[in-house]
């Protein structure tokens, strides 16, 4: 069979804003190219919504979104079956579109989600740890959809549903969470499921929710990050590949990705700069938007900058004032930037920090110092032994203090 696959369409993004036809746009493209590949269905790898509670605008999107499938025929015999092993037959007349819903999505299982409602309209076929049987012949496509769930429960979700593949037939994963090997950190609110986790013995693992679109060879298998129709968030790594989707071959195996042909250009760029004058950063901020717009965009791009680093002794963060000298390129673009500069003033302070690491001094010690020298200005100057009451004071003997100071006093005051 020819599958198209594609994901994370977030329909009703950026509402009311210049990108708010974006979803719409890029998905359709994506959809009726798709199409045109005369393929036997269509997986869908969740987040078409960006809501779990999509307002009538992002539903409308959906509606023009699934209505271009509704024209093709079905060739397929459908069954799906749920964790307990029944099964039912699923009547379908359009082309067959199966997806699973996304963490933007996700509901408690006392709650409908959005693709309970689009199943019940007759737009799609829903899979939450559940299989669909597709038949074409002799030949049978077994997706096994597990949909978006908290992170922080995710890895236990997939070992409780333990997926297996199917003997004779040609077996297909999918889910929509982050995976810890694709994230910088290791928490487990942001991911609990890594590579290494993946059932075995599939002919295809997908997952949606990253927006960047690759092919990894795991142990597990092939494994497919779809990518999204649409950026929602410019980042070092999508910035770097185009938005499209995906045709796959349950023959050859083969897996190809479409770039959607017309669609945002991103641009992400980080500068840093050393002890850095007003004029220097200005300088490197055009050179920069001058190399962008040497091409024409049919859709203005979406740049975004981050700045950082250090400016020279005098000149202040808020002098600099960076969206001043953006101003001339926000026209252009859709433009978002972030700063972090340092004054030198603050990078003093921290070569200060950095010296008193290095010296191995202990915070005891330090605090012991600084406390001898500030008595050297006052009466109390060699009055009672400083590194008794520092010691009384970092164990919380408040009172032997107060004892001890009273004291000295008295004796300072006869």
């Amino acid at each position: 069979m020819k599958i198209g696959i594609l994901s994370d369409t977030h329909f009703g993004f950026a509402q009311g804003t210049e990108r708010e036809n974006d979803a719409l746009f890029q998905s359709q493209q994506a959809l009726e190219a798709i199409l045109k590949e005369k393929v036997d269905f269509v997986l869908l790898a969740g987040d078409l919504f960006d809501s779990n509670q999509p307002s009538p605008e992002a539903w409308k999107q959906s509606f023009s979104f699934f209505k271009l499938a509704q024209p093709i025929p079905n060739s397929l015999a459908l069954e799906r079956e749920n964790r307990s092993g029944e099964k039912q037959k699923i009547e379908w007349n359009c082309l067959p579109i199966v997806s699973i819903h996304g963490t933007h999505e996700y509901r408690p299982k006392d709650f409908v989600n959005a693709l309970e409602v689009l199943e019940k309209s007759g737009f799609l076929v829903h899979l939450h740890a559940q299989k669909l049987f597709l038949r074409k012949g002799k030949e049978i496509v077994v997706v096994h959809g597990l949909s978006g769930v908290p992170e922080k429960v995710a890895l236990n979700a997939l070992k409780q549903w333990n997926p297996r593949p199917e003997k004779n037939c040609h077996n297909i994963f999918v889910l929509h969470q982050s995976i810890t090997d694709f994230l910088p950190t290791k928490d487990e609110m942001a991911a609990t499921i890594s590579l290494s986790d993946f059932p075995r013995g599939f002919d295809l693992l997908v997952n949606g929710h990253l927006h960047w679109p690759k092919v990894h060879e795991t142990p597990g298998g092939k494994f497919l990050l779809t990518g999204s129709t649409i950026c929602t968030q410019i980042k070092k790594l999508e910035a770097e590949h185009p938005k499209g989707y995906w045709i796959y071959n349950t023959i050859s195996k083969k897996l190809d990705f479409r770039e959607i042909l017309r669609q945002r250009k991103m641009f992400y760029k980080k500068m840093v700069f050393e002890n850095a004058t007003r004029e220097s950063v200005q300088e490197k901020i055009n050179l920069f938007f001058e190399g962008i717009f040497k091409q024409s965009f049919e859709l203005k791009p979406l740049v975004r900058v981050k700045l950082g680093g250090t400016l020279q002794r005098g000149l202040e963060p808020k002098a600099l004032n960076l969206a001043g000298l953006l101003a001339p390129w926000k026209e252009k673009c859709l433009l978002s930037f972030e700063e972090n500069f340092a004054s030198a003033s603050l990078q003093q302070k921290i070569a200060e920090l950095r010296k008193l690491q290095k010296s191995k001094t202990s915070i005891t010690s330090h605090g012991m110092a600084l406390l001898e020298k500030e008595l050297e200005k006052t009466a109390f100057n060699k009055a009672f032994d400083v590194h008794l009451i520092f010691e009384w004071l970092e164990y919380g003997e408040i009172d032997k203090v107060i004892e001890a100071l009273t004291q000295s006093k008295k004796e300072s005051n006869p």
